[in-house]
């Protein structure tokens, strides 16, 4: 039983783990700016989903 559990939470896991080299790479590329409003423009630009910009913002 505990192996089954187990697998299953690994399982679960992997599901809800999300992939964020693509947007990490991008946000490596960003100069040091120098008001947060600028970077949050550029996030906003460069960004569509919330799950992203949260990760940028997080990230830069």
């Amino acid at each position: 039983m505990n192996k089954i559990l187990f697998l299953f939470l690994l399982f679960s896991y992997s599901i809800s783990a999300q992939n964020f080299k693509k947007t990490d790479s991008i946000v490596k590329t960003y100069p040091r700016f120098s008001k947060v409003e600028n970077l949050a423009n550029r996030i906003e630009k460069d960004f569509s989903s919330d799950t992203e910009k949260v990760r940028a913002a997080f990230f830069g």
